[in-house]
């Protein structure tokens, strides 16, 4: 179903006309019929306005049983490929950041037939630099942290080997501390304890898991089930926040940026279990 149909079945349910829709959401009712013949879409954020006022969950109001609506083709739809790929390289640039320059055009070569789960048409390498453009919006200037945050899937997700990278040692270890492949005669659990210990000793690998379960939490919603959803809340109150803990204490270069990933995860989980009701 989409959208727009089932916006005007909940409000019809609910009892309401458009007009009165449009004055609790505070648009015109133009925009609410608009949006029920799904000639436009509401931005990301006045999803969560419209289900509270449908007083329905936004899992409900995205019709979940009908399969997940892609979030990213809604019309705020900002964070564009081509606009990121240029802005990390325009930055890169300026700042002589070679392991950068090179480690971008490699990471889209070696994502270029992906596409991220749940989210039809979203290139894969949206991931990456996305995390890319999160890190360098928080600070973040080093030339090796961004380059490996471009290369952190790569030999975990493609057909590449850690030699196979563009890149000096120093960002292929990073590289090989986050790449999961896991272990078939060791228990997940227990591999996920090891994985995060050795991570926990380098500071970049630890800031570039904590950007990277931000933007997986902020775009889980398109490509998880209810109880994949729960399992990966569970796990990043197990690891990812502890994780954020230690490295905030330990490694005051970046104080800061932790502070606002771990407000920003948080955030995130309990929105998400607000609205999913998990």
């Amino acid at each position: 179903m989409k959208l727009g149909k089932r916006l005007q079945e909940l409000r019809v349910n609910k009892g309401l006309t458009q007009a009165q829709l449009a004055e609790a959401l505070g648009v015109s009712f133009q925009a609410v019929s608009s949006w029920e013949r799904d000639e436009s879409l509401p931005e990301t954020a006045k999803l969560w306005t419209i289900a509270a006022a449908l007083d329905t969950t936004l899992c409900n109001l995205l019709d979940e049983d009908a399969g997940f609506y892609p979030l990213f083709e809604l019309d705020d739809r900002i964070f564009h490929e081509d606009r990121m790929y240029t802005f990390i390289k325009s930055a890169a640039s300026a700042r002589d950041m070679p392991q950068t320059l090179k480690a971008l055009p490699f990471a889209r070569q070696a994502h270029k037939n992906q596409v991220r789960k749940g989210e039809p048409g979203i290139p894969y390498i949206n991931h990456p630099l996305t995390m890319c453009c999160h890190a360098l919006a928080m600070g973040i200037k080093e030339d090796r942290v961004i380059a490996a945050i471009l290369l952190h899937d790569v030999v975990e997700d493609c057909e590449f080997e850690l030699c196979d990278l563009p890149v000096d040692e120093e960002v292929r270890h990073i590289v090989d501390l986050l790449t999961w492949e896991g272990e078939p005669e060791v228990d997940e659990d227990i591999y996920d304890q090891s994985y995060y210990a050795a991570i926990q000793q380098n500071p970049q690998a630890a800031l570039i898991k904590l950007i990277d379960r931000c933007n997986n939490l902020a775009t889980m919603a398109g490509g998880f089930k209810k109880e994949r959803m729960r399992e990966y809340l569970e796990h990043t109150h197990r690891f990812i926040l502890p994780l954020a803990n230690t490295l905030q204490d330990s490694y005051p270069p970046y104080q800061d940026a932790c502070f606002l990933l771990k407000y920003h995860i948080r955030s995130l989980m309990y929105a998400i279990i607000k609205t999913a009701q998990l």
